[in-house]
């Protein structure tokens, strides 16, 4: 049995089937095994020869002699000679070994000229005409004149009665007299080159046929491509070239696209129909894309039709190295949806843009029974949200999805201001589909289980006493599902809205309520929107005497309360203790302002909820510090306690402690650095605040003034002495916290411990220049003069943002010294932190973190110099796999050929891990029993049954 040839990677594959030249070759071969004929030949005698050449050549009216008689074989050898055409002997000794007679031969050829040639004359197969004379006679061979071109000389008794084009003009116009361009044979004189002198089987007394005739000055390569055009497949070239000369170049005989359209006259079909046409064929420029010999591509084109197209044209060049190119003009199939001539379309598009577009995305045009459809979608308005070839964002929209929204949809906050974080985050499309939707409204998944997809928290109810029904049937009963006036996205004003389904009038409700009047109350003080551990959707922080309904604990009467605070201390013991500052409301006894009596959302009986949404009611963030990121991180956090007795202290601004007490309660590596021999005046006196603001300054570490400002206020930076110490540098623009600890430290001078070592030896004139100006040249340059190893790394590749930017190094490096190894002016993770500062804090702050074994925080993933790729990682792998084998713990499709619908690009490790932290098992974004799969998988929600 005949075992089939393996293919790649060993997979058995059939054997290739040879093209149907190939297989002629084949039978043209001699068999191996044997064909019944002499010689394991394929057939007998001449008809071997003709299964290459053709027999018509061989079988006109007058048939050469020996080849009747024997065949090819008479004149030929069959394997090879020194004679071309396998000749057995020169050609003219050939014939005269059989025609002897030379009286015979000389009477009919002239008794004056001798006899060669034999076969510019005669055919040497077969001929129509007797004597097998050639089918074109040369005029004066046909009339036996040989005098008309020869005369009798001494040496090879027949020489020319004159020379080159001189002989050939005294009967013949010259041939492309005016011709501005002529044929370089007519030019040089050279009717021989191209035309036999006596006869000939072809038109015009050429030598052999066109084809082949051209071939033997030019280079065929460029007419033998796979495609050729059907002229030079059929040896034409005098269908577009004059043979002797014209009036264009490359000897054409007409204009180009002329010449074209003469065959392709329906070339764009019908031109009055056309509403966009191709600037090269409005110009007949049909050169422009196709060769007019042969190509590699269809349609003769000169190029693949990408390449070719994005050769005139750049704008789409630029698109399709955006971050997000169009697949089909990413592979240059520009004829998928563009036709090359004219186009009864704008934009040379076959059909409409719409029908374009649905050709490959038919899914989106149809509107599913009971659903929506998106009315750009309907009306084949693709063009108004997408670009055609590529863009910058996601699913190559033209703009920001949000502002490709708002441009028809009015989904902004409304008069105050609360909007819904995925319409303030401009992703309208974590709710709606874009395109159509099972649902209503394009919404991506039904009410409200759409809504759990990010309030998951809402309908978890596993522990609920009691549930509001609104939460398990329609989420837009009390909210606004894009923004509105009030807060939480309500419809209405809490009390207000609750009254819509709650009469207030209704005897049992008062009763519930004491009695008391429910007009104005506000509900959510007590009760919580959604479901509670308790019944009567009660707040689980709740006021002892509310939750055994004794209001006589508190209450005499319906009288409001005077003094509250004195009511509460009967209560909570201490409250009321001798404290030189007191908080006001507190003070004026006022507890109301700060708690709820009976419930509330937050611990302590909060009203807001939390210590610091408490105390925003009266202190504006805004007035404790200018940049939420500079902040001291209590005060930003609103852990406003951690630092102040909310009642009373017997320090100022009711602090817990004093002075830089309170400040080492946190800051503990500083605390025991006091021990260190050289330490900061203000630093060794506990004195925080000279340097210090705590709550936060516009400068980063709580400065109260920018360095070396700060600094000026306890130094003379124009002293003498310290001009000498700075080796007379300038100081007035000076970060001497580059070069010294504001803390303590071992060294003198308060240097820190980590010094450049040009520094070390106190050669300025390595970096700087007379007069402490830095060295000519980028500080990228001057560093890694001394880094090669590092600059290496950096040659041609993309780098880190600031190592582009002006300060290059200088952005995240100090050049004298530094408290952390690299001279990094404090930890990775601040240095880090001042550009990324979401993940700096989740870094701190998140309760599941990743672990930092090697002590390098963000190097351990991140390469510092290199950019990242999609913003989030280094180029390359996933850094996770570094450490981590992800088939050891999941199946889940990760890497190459997969789709992260979410985050864009491929699923990676970070698709659903939080690199940085945070607060779910594993460092997972979300809860993994809930937002975390669901976040994709939307098409698993179900309806509730």
């Amino acid at each position: 049995m005949r075992r089939l040839p393996r293919g790649a990677g060993g997979r058995v594959r059939p054997a290739a089937r040879p093209r149907a030249g190939a297989r002629r070759r084949l039978r043209r071969l001699p068999r191996p095994h044997g064909s019944g004929q002499p010689g394991l030949l394929p057939a007998r005698g001449n008809a071997a020869c003709l299964t290459c050449h053709d027999g018509t050549a061989f079988t006109r009216a007058v048939v050469h002699a020996p080849l009747k008689k024997d065949g090819c074989a008479a004149c030929h050898l069959p394997h090879g000679s020194a004679e071309p055409h396998l000749l057995d002997k020169p050609v003219d000794e050939l014939c005269l070994s059989c025609h002897k007679d030379a009286r015979k031969l000389a009477q009919a050829h002239g008794e004056a000229f001798g006899l060669e040639g034999c076969t510019s004359c005669h055919d040497p197969h077969s001929a129509a005409a007797p004597k097998l004379l050639l089918a074109v006679q040369h005029a004066p061979v046909q009339d036996r004149d040989c005098a008309a071109c020869h005369a009798p000389d001494a040496g090879s008794g027949a020489g020319l009665v004159a020379q080159g084009n001189d002989l050939c003009l005294n009967c013949h116009d010259r041939p492309g007299a005016d011709a501005a361009t002529p044929h370089a044979p007519v030019a040089d004189g050279s009717c021989l080159d191209c035309h036999a002198a006596h006869g000939s089987a072809h038109a015009g007394m050429i030598k052999t046929e066109l084809r082949r005739l051209c071939f033997e000055c030019h280079d065929d390569a460029a007419f033998r491509k796979n495609l050729v055009h059907a002229p030079v497949a059929d040896g034409e070239c005098a269908a577009c070239h004059d043979v002797h000369g014209g009036a264009r170049a490359a000897l054409l005989t007409a204009p180009p696209g002329e010449l074209c359209l003469g065959c392709h006259e329906g070339v764009g079909g019908d031109a009055a129909a056309a509403v966009s046409n191709h600037a090269p064929f409005v110009k007949q420029d049909c050169a422009a894309c196709h060769d007019p010999h042969s190509s590699t591509e269809p349609g003769l084109l000169t190029a693949k039709a990408g390449s070719l197209c994005l050769g005139c044209h750049l704008k789409v060049k630029i698109e399709l190295v955006t971050a997000h190119p169009h697949d089909v003009a990413a592979r240059g199939d520009c004829l998928a949806c563009h036709a090359p001539h004219r186009a009864g379309q704008p934009s040379l598009l076959k059909v409409s843009a719409a029908t374009t577009c649905l050709a490959c995305h038919a899914d989106q045009s149809t509107k599913p029974a009971g659903g929506s459809l998106h009315p750009p979608v309907a009306d084949g308005l693709c063009s108004d949200c997408h670009l055609p070839h590529g863009g910058d964002e996601v699913a190559m929209l033209r703009r920001p999805a949000t502002a490709i929204c708002l441009e028809c949809h009015d989904t902004g906050p409304g008069a105050g201001g609360h909007a819904h974080a995925p319409v303030a985050a401009g992703n309208c499309a974590a709710c709606h589909d874009a395109h159509r939707a099972d649902r209503a409204d394009l919404l991506a998944a039904p009410e409200p289980l759409l809504c759990t997809i990010c309030h998951e928290d809402v309908v978890d109810v596993a522990a609920a006493k009691s549930v509001h029904p609104p939460i398990m049937d329609d989420c837009t009963t009390c909210h606004q599902p894009h923004g509105g006036a009030q807060a939480a996205l309500l419809t209405a004003p809490a009390a207000e809205l609750c009254f819509r389904c709650h009469d207030e009038g209704d005897a049992a409700l008062k009763g519930a309520h004491l009695g008391r009047d429910l007009a104005g109350l506000d509900c959510t003080g007590c009760h919580a929107p959604h479901h509670s551990a308790q019944a009567a959707l009660i707040r689980p922080n709740s006021h002892p005497p509310f939750d055994d309904r004794d209001c006589t604990v508190c209450h005499a009467d319906a009288a409001p309360i005077t003094d509250q605070t004195a009511l509460c201390a009967g209560c909570h013991d201490g409250l009321t203790e001798p404290r030189r500052h007191a908080h006001a409301p507190f003070a004026a006894g006022e507890c109301s302002s700060c708690h709820d009596a009976h419930a509330a959302r937050g611990e302590h009986l909060l009203k807001a909820g939390g210590v610091g949404q408490a105390c925003a009611a009266c202190h504006e963030s805004g007035s404790l510090f200018p940049r939420a990121d500079l902040a001291h991180r209590p005060a930003r956090d609103g852990a406003c306690s951690a630092c102040h007795d909310p009642h009373g202290a017997d320090q100022p601004a009711l602090l817990r402690a004093a002075g830089a007490d309170l400040c080492w309660s946190c800051h503990q590596d500083l605390q025991a650095a006091r021990a260190l021999p050289r330490r900061h005046k203000p630093f060794a006196d506990g004195n925080c605040a000279t340097c210090h603001d705590a709550h936060g300054t516009a400068q980063s570490d709580l400065l109260t003034a920018a360095v070396p400002a700060l600094c000026a206020k306890c130094h003379d930076l124009k002293s003498a002495a310290l001009a000498r110490t700075h080796l007379g540098f300038d100081l007035e623009p000076a970060d001497c916290m580059a070069c010294h600890d504001p803390h303590a430290t071992t060294q003198a001078g308060l240097t820190h411990g980590h010094v450049h070592p040009p520094y070390a030896k106190r050669d300025c004139k390595a970096c700087h220049e007379a007069g402490g100006k830095v060295q000519a040249g980028a500080e990228q340059r001057l560093c890694l003069g001394c880094h090669p190893g590092l600059a290496e790394e950096l040659r041609n590749a993309t780098l880190h943002a600031p190592l582009s930017g002006e300060r290059a190094c200088l952005e995240c490096h100090t050049p004298h010294a530094s408290p952390v190894p690299g001279l990094l002016p404090r930890s990775q993770a601040a240095v880090c932190g001042r550009c990324h500062s979401e993940q700096a804090d989740r870094m701190k702050s998140s309760s599941q973190r990743h672990p930092d074994p090697e002590g390098r925080q963000c190097t351990m993933c991140h390469n510092p110099h290199l950019a990242a790729a999609a913003g989030t990682v280094p180029a390359g792998p996933d850094p996770c796999l570094r450490c981590h084998t992800w088939l050891e713990h999941t199946d889940h499709p990760l890497g190459a050929g997969t789709t992260d619908p979410v985050r864009g690009g491929e699923i990676v490790c970070a698709s659903c891990h939080d690199p940085h932290g945070s607060e779910f098992a594993k460092m997972l974004r979300e809860d993994a029993g809930g937002k975390l799969c669901i976040g994709c998988h939307t098409e698993k929600i179900r309806q509730k049954r």
